[in-house]
């Protein structure tokens, strides 16, 4: 679940229902009710997540309230058997780092009830997205929306010189606007299509849909049209499975399930066939290329992996699952097996920027 976070200087603001008044400075943001975001359960009698009880928020940084900055943050964590959380990780964020660092000292500074199995306390996985936002402001500026139009006309008339130019002049005005910024991923997005880069266009898509959630995740803010969010839905979903990312396609399916019914019943039969390779025993591939995070993740799809083909250096693996966390160091071509117990994984591979390798997946073996 989404967790809002306003702040704005001698204004009276609401956050869910309460209200408050912030005099020049940063004030004490009232805690809103919080929700961990968890997998679908091992076995439904028998895991119970993490549960957040003394939840500490993040303060809205200094420097980006001055600014007039918005962004998110979501974070990837491990909740020990004491309650504690670790193994904190940015997965992704708007790219404010003073945000970032506030939400991963949040995570670390709260406790929770440590998942369980069968009755006993285990390691649980979790994640929290911190949405940053200091008005209720849902539009663009005259600039902004003067660069949207004429990108989409030079788009139209196959001039990629000039659209690449509004395209930047939207980035660097996106930067303190969360709406703005939607609108400049879905921008980038129509861009990366036309250049056939679908890199990019996963991660445009990703991140013009981070604003909109799920209907039971009772986000305020939807910045795109709800056909604007389906059809990007639709893009998603389809790419996501043309780049074998399996895991995460399920996941965008289930989302059409929930909000988008009738475009889940265009992609069903897609589903199910990926299901279908999730439970046998056939081995398939992916490439991969770890970037300047100095990481790539992914959800698996299978319980056993193993990683060749390596160009560059790879140091470490991490396996972050919903009741497992293991962390050793890469071996090319040793193959791992994953216990049905730990539930969902995601693999986390640390490298160096620019490393190269594929990953193979099978159920067993």
């Amino acid at each position: 679940m989404e967790i809002l976070l306003k702040n704005n200087i001698s204004r009276v603001i609401t956050l869910i229902g309460i209200s408050f008044y912030v005099h020049g400075s940063l004030a004490q943001v009232p805690e809103p009710e919080i929700e961990l975001q968890q997998e679908e359960a091992l076995q439904p009698d028998a895991f119970i997540p993490p549960i957040g009880l003394d939840m500490v928020l993040p303060e809205y940084p200094y420097r980006s309230a001055v600014r007039g900055d918005e962004g998110w943050v979501l974070v990837n964590y491990m909740v020990d058997v004491d309650g504690n959380a670790f193994e904190a990780t940015v997965i992704d964020s708007s790219g404010e780092y003073r945000m970032e660092d506030a939400a991963l000292e949040a995570i670390e500074a709260s406790s929770f009830e440590p998942a369980e199995l069968n009755g006993t306390a285990i390691e649980g996985s979790a994640f929290m997205r911190y949405t940053f936002v200091l008005s209720d402001g849902v539009s663009a500026s005259s600039d902004f929306a003067r660069s949207y139009r004429r990108f989409h006309e030079a788009l139209d008339e196959e001039d990629h010189e000039e659209a690449k130019g509004h395209l930047d002049d939207m980035e660097e005005m996106a930067h303190d606007n969360l709406y703005e910024d939607a609108f400049y991923n879905w921008a980038k997005y129509a861009f990366a299509k036309e250049l056939g880069d679908v890199g990019l266009q996963l991660d445009s898509l990703n991140r013009a849909l981070a604003y909109a959630g799920r209907q039971d995740e009772g986000r305020r803010f939807a910045y795109l049209s709800p056909r604007s969010i389906s059809e990007a839905l639709s893009a998603l979903f389809s790419l996501q499975v043309e780049s074998k990312y399996y895991g995460e396609a399920i996941n965008s399916y289930r989302w059409m399930e929930e909000s988008y019914p009738n475009l889940a019943q265009v992609y069903e039969s897609t589903y199910k066939e990926l299901l279908e390779i999730k439970s046998n025993n056939d081995y398939y591939s992916l490439q991969a290329e770890i970037d300047e995070s100095l990481f790539w993740t992914i959800e698996l799809h299978k319980s056993s992996f193993f990683i060749n083909d390596v160009v560059g250096q790879i140091d470490e693996l991490k396996l972050r699952c919903d009741s497992a966390f293991r962390l050793f160091p890469f071996q090319e071509n040793e193959q791992y097996q994953i216990s049905d117990s730990w539930g969902t994984c995601s693999l986390e591979v640390i490298g160096y920027p620019d490393t190269t390798f594929s990953l193979f997946q099978t159920s067993s073996l």
